[in-house]
């Protein structure tokens, strides 16, 4: 982004040594054009690229930083991208280049982890970072830094922001819409509809959520933005505001909301301030991240997920043995991260999560930077991912199709569960 501040301070003064001349029609320079110069400029660029390896940074969610607020194995993610790299290091690299990680772990409660990671990996001129991604932080990696980037929610607003390269395996906000869409159709959002975010997720709210429910005749009666970042500023949306859970719980209970739609990974934070109060509303989540993580602590009140659905990209149980998914995971079982059971036995392979989203990462990353060649750019690498299409990534059923925005997400397929209190967990329903 400071490539194209850049050149609209150019041409600013370009215009106005024009207009002091009188001849400003003459002299001025295109907007598209110098912006487009500016772009071009960007995808020469190969930052973190050299003869012999392309140095790339991993962001991931650090679990014993919030040990005290949640328990939470997912593994070491440490260990799974680093068996991934060497195997894609052992296997001839990217065109002769070795892959070499940076890793920068991240506090997801606090946005200054997330912003010091930023600092760090950009300060190293990594070519690309993926991983964990909050979505106030984008900025820093795709405007601040002109970093290209794989993994993260896209929004349709952030995208159009986004000056480098930027794909993702992750479930975005069309994800989210989708499931709106079939909770409308359905009549799930029938009767008294509160809307709770996290205050990061203000635009997609204001700009997504709130038009697309008027699109089907549905106003919901409060919204609310949850603070859930110990450094955060609170922040405003409609009449109906909170800066904690139980302040915007109370205020939904005194308007008679009987339903909550739960948007993007609100779900955890909502689930923590919530549990411990009274209020029971149903519970219609956009996304399975946030909930499932409030879920796999055992210790957690789930009483209030009765007669709850959810919406996200396919989350199965049989996900750890699609084709895709267990071809990488024994690439990390060879070197020692996991211990999969044989197809013969029921043995537990322990925490999945870390080494599930290393597999994810990895396999978008190297398709790309494969099919980018030899002379590695930004330019090369956003060329690829524009004419990747159909790619299996490993966990889900439906291939993806990358193609140029809005399909830097590959337009994956929404799925649909129930909260099920018998097993514990969100069942699948079926395609969106």
């Amino acid at each position: 982004m400071r490539k194209y501040v850049a050149a609209l301070a150019v041409l600013t003064l370009a215009t106005g040594c024009g207009s002091a001349r009188g001849d400003e029609a003459a002299d001025e320079p295109d907007v598209e054009e110098v912006l487009a110069q500016a772009r071009e400029e960007l995808d020469r660029q190969s930052p973190g690229v050299t003869d012999d390896a392309i140095t790339v940074g991993v962001t991931y969610v650090d679990t014993e930083s919030i040990r005290a607020v949640i328990d939470l194995d997912h593994g070491d993610y440490e260990a799974a991208y680093r068996a991934l790299f060497e195997h894609v290091n052992a296997n001839g690299g990217i065109h002769g280049r070795r892959v070499e990680p940076i890793f920068a772990p991240v506090n997801p409660t606090s946005s200054t982890t997330a912003e010091a990671a930023c600092s760090r990996l950009t300060g190293e001129g990594v070519f690309v970072v993926m991983g964990y991604f909050q979505a106030d932080v984008l900025p820093c990696y795709l405007e601040d830094h002109d970093t290209a980037m794989i993994g993260g929610p896209m929004t349709a607003e952030q995208l159009e922001r986004a000056d480098p390269p930027w794909f993702s395996a992750d479930a975005g906000s069309d994800v989210g819409a989708e499931v709106i869409r079939a909770y409308a159709e359905s009549g799930a959002l029938d009767g008294r509809l509160g809307v709770v975010a996290v205050s990061a997720d203000e635009p997609q709210l204001r700009g997504e959520v709130l038009p697309l429910l008027d699109e089907f005749g549905i106003e919901p009666v409060a919204s609310g933005l949850i603070n859930d970042r110990t450094d955060a500023s609170s922040s405003e949306v409609s009449a109906v505001v909170g800066t904690s859970v139980e302040e915007i719980a109370d205020r939904f209970d005194d308007a008679e909301v009987d339903r909550v739609l739960v948007v993007g990974p609100a779900g955890a934070s909502w689930a923590h301030g919530a549990a411990p109060t009274d209020y029971r509303p149903r519970l219609l989540f956009t996304s399975l991240g946030g909930i499932n993580a409030y879920v796999s602590d055992q210790s957690s009140d789930v009483s209030l997920l009765n007669d709850a659905a959810a919406g996200s990209l396919y989350d199965g149980e049989d996900v750890a043995s699609l084709p895709a998914m267990r071809q990488c995971l024994d690439t990390q079982e060879a070197a020692g991260v996991v211990t999969m059971p044989s197809d013969d036995s029921t043995g537990d392979p322990g925490p999945l999560v870390g080494p599930s989203i290393a597999c994810r990462n990895v396999t978008l990353f190297r398709a790309i930077a494969d099919s980018a060649g030899p002379d590695l750019t930004y330019g090369a690498f956003r060329r690829a991912g524009e004419g990747l299409g159909e790619v299996t990534i490993p966990g889900y059923p439906d291939p993806f199709n990358y193609g140029r925005p809005p399909s830097a997400d590959g337009d994956p397929v929404a799925y649909l569960f129930r909260w099920d209190p018998a097993e514990r967990q969100f069942v699948v329903q079926g395609r969106r």
